[in-house]
């Protein structure tokens, strides 16, 4: 049960800190006794802030034969192998990295502290063979074979994922270094990478094909993250706290928490994960909010999204194929493995038989916190004027649905269609789509795409306390044929017994005039 003297472990990724300085830890020891008794070489893969460093550092700590910390945890009756181990600790999260010599200077600088440490007087002209001498110095010094641990592999590729020429002098500097996990294996104990991406080992890993990848393997899903058991059985108090600041039941409370942090997976057998960030704040604050994406969304994401002919709406619902999440080396014509393994979409569901995966948002957290900041990239982006900017918030576009002025929303998204300036060599309907798409998404009310009728489904309803709006969309039609589907088809119906007042809105999109045409409300 949770001690509420126990301090909430936000931003700290020292095992041992946490174990000195009272913080709560949720105990995945089991798990990592598991990994060292089983295999040599390991790779994962899981989103930022997702506990990978933590994890590292745990298992730095029992290489180290710091018994001591882990008094109380599973892998203290699961052991007596206590001994300590050299540990070559790489964390590539400690800087930011915009030139070819960032990366150079750090690495530079770790191969110092070890060459003083394992004696190496005279270091070799390369990283590769500095590096190699390091492992064999250490293993002969010390008598043991050297553990091996890389956070954040790949932090150097993903900032320059859209600069090719500084991507490349990254991957060359990496590649020299990661080579001796396989050439100098005689003198390797253990070996573990961790990252958020998957680059194929075509790329950067150079012939290194001892890794095991656990990134979606059943038996290490829930390493990193939080299960609802373990949040059941060690967050009792954070729980209630919530409870009481909202003034709602134990488990409505869950049902909360589930709707806006859970919903992680990383295999095939439905196994839902907490993002334990978000998790921590929350109960910390007693408060729902949208911790993990306030940390920062990449900006290459938005490029990426924003300038390919990608369909926003899909991303609620997706299927693909099983390979598709493997690596993102192809991530400039398709975005989707980049997307699941940078932790904004998740797997939803797995069909066996067509080995496919439906994907989909993982929360309520990552689709409310990833699509504002899009709708605020696209607007900063083409919106040069503050004015124009203030006119564009969501906060505009919610008070005209709230009052009940539809023509004062259509102005508005006029303007924003007109603010895309889109390109007429590119897919504009595609554009406009995303455009209504995120504007409707984030409005926040009883909102529905495609919402379906007895004779058919109208694109777009939104429905407040006191109005409905029922929207049909054309692209190079009319709006009167808008106008007239909706009449037709009895797109308002389910709505004529509510009591509300109901606007039907016809709208048309023009890909020469690249505008809305007049549109029409009745």
């Amino acid at each position: 049960m949770e001690n509420k003297m126990l301090k909430y472990p936000i931003g700290v990724q020292s095992f041992e800190e946490i174990r000195t300085e009272g913080y709560l830890y949720i105990d995945k020891t089991d798990l990592i006794h598991k990994l060292i008794s089983e295999g040599k070489y390991y790779f994962l893969s899981r989103p930022r802030r997702f506990g990978k460093s933590l994890l590292l550092s745990t298992i730095e700590a029992y290489y180290r034969g710091r018994r001591d910390l882990f008094k109380g945890l599973a892998i203290d009756s699961l052991t007596d192998e206590w001994e300590p181990y050299p540990v070559l600790h790489i964390d590539l999260n400690t800087s930011k990295y915009d030139t070819p010599e960032e990366l150079h200077y750090i690495i530079d600088d770790m191969l110092k502290a070890w060459e003083e440490q394992y004696s190496i007087s005279e270091p070799a002209p390369t990283f590769a063979l500095r590096f190699g001498h390091i492992i064999e110095n250490a293993h002969r010094i010390t008598g043991k074979k050297v553990v091996i641990l890389i956070d954040e592999y790949d932090k150097p590729l993903t900032e320059s994922i859209l600069d090719m020429e500084l991507s490349e002098s990254f991957r060359n500097e990496l590649r020299a270094v990661y080579s001796n996990l396989k050439s100098k294996d005689r003198h390797i104990e253990f070996a573990m990478l961790t990252g958020v991406t998957r680059f194929s080992r075509m790329t950067i890993f150079s012939g290194l094909n001892n890794l095991l990848d656990i990134t979606m393997s059943e038996d290490f899903e829930a390493i990193c993250g939080i299960t609802e058991r373990e949040m059941r059985e060690s967050f009792t108090t954070g729980i209630t706290g919530i409870a009481e600041r909202y003034s709602i039941t134990y488990e409505e409370a869950l049902d909360r928490l589930r709707e806006w942090y859970d919903g992680y997976q990383f295999s095939d057998r439905h196994l839902d994960l907490f993002n334990p960030y978000s998790l921590l704040c929350a109960f910390r604050n007693r408060k729902f909010e949208p911790y993990w994406c306030s940390t920062g969304t990449p900006s290459f994401l938005a490029r990426l999204l924003t300038n390919q002919e990608y369909e926003l709406e899909a991303l609620q619902d997706m299927e693909v194929e099983k390979s598709t999440l493997s690596q993102i080396d192809s991530f400039m014509d398709d975005p989707t493995a980049l997307l699941f393994q940078t932790g904004y979409l998740s797997i939803k569901e797995w069909d066996a038989e067509r080995q496919s995966y439906m994907l989909g948002f993982p929360n309520l957290e990552v689709k409310k916190g990833f699509l504002e900041y899009l709708y605020r990239y696209i607007v900063n982006r083409h919106a040069k004027k503050m004015t124009l900017r203030s006119s564009l918030s969501m906060l505009k576009f919610r008070d005209d649905v709230i009052k009940g002025d539809p023509e004062g929303f259509m102005r508005r998204l006029e303007a924003l269609m007109a603010t895309l300036n889109l390109d007429p060599r590119g897919n504009m309907e595609a554009h406009y789509q995303n455009a209504v798409y995120l504007v409707f998404t984030l409005m926040g009310f009883m909102a529905g795409l495609e919402i379906h009728s007895a004779r058919g489904r109208s694109d777009m309803v939104v429905v407040t306390e006191r109005f409905v709006y029922v929207f049909e969309f054309k692209t190079d039609g009319t709006a009167q044929e808008a106008i007239d589907q909706i009449e037709q088809r009895g797109y308002a119906v389910p709505w004529l017994a509510s009591g509300k007042t109901i606007f039907r809105i016809g709208v048309n999109f023009d890909t020469k005039a690249r505008s809305l045409t007049p549109w029409i409300i009745r």
